[in-house]
């Protein structure tokens, strides 16, 4: 059986027999953790089988995100993350602007044409840091048989 299905099934079951709150998550929990172990439960870990306290660990942290994430289980509530994942934004200037097209946004009479020059700038300024990247990334190619032989030339070395 699927994680989340399993989820869904033993919270069925604990609803039947009444338990809420920490009852009912450490109830599936335990549940899932015995369905791992006997492989009633898909789990791409298989390592964690063997290991009691990585299963139940692995058990309640499936439960926990399940609780938070399926609409089945939360009440209909569209999961937003806390912290979003995503590249990595080295540049300054890049990452400034992202934060006033941020504010601009979330304020109610924010300007159209205000937020439409930003996000232009962003897109600009993020055209320039992907050109820088590809001018690096030509200086890390290897050198050809020619170029080496007149840097070896300068450095006054016969070949």
């Amino acid at each position: 059986m699927k994680q989340k299905e399993s989820v869904l099934f033993y919270h069925a079951q604990a609803a039947e027999q009444g338990l809420t709150g920490k009852d009912l998550e450490a109830f599936i929990a335990t549940e899932i953790f015995h369905g791992i172990r006997a492989g009633d439960v898909e789990c791409k870990k298989t390592y964690i089988k063997d290991d009691e306290k990585e299963c139940m660990r692995y058990a309640k942290s499936l439960v926990s995100n399940h609780f938070k994430k399926a609409p089945e289980l939360n009440g209909g509530i569209k999961y937003v993350p806390a912290t979003v994942r995503g590249p990595i934004i080295k540049d300054e200037m890049l990452k400034e602007l992202n934060v006033n097209l941020k504010a601009l946004k979330a304020l109610e009479n924010a300007d159209e044409n205000l937020i439409q020059a930003v996000e232009a700038a962003i897109a600009q300024r993020q055209a320039q840091v992907d050109e820088a990247k590809q001018v690096s990334k030509k200086e890390k190619a290897l050198p050809s048989v020619d170029q080496i032989k007149e840097e070896l030339a300068k450095l006054g070395v016969v070949v």
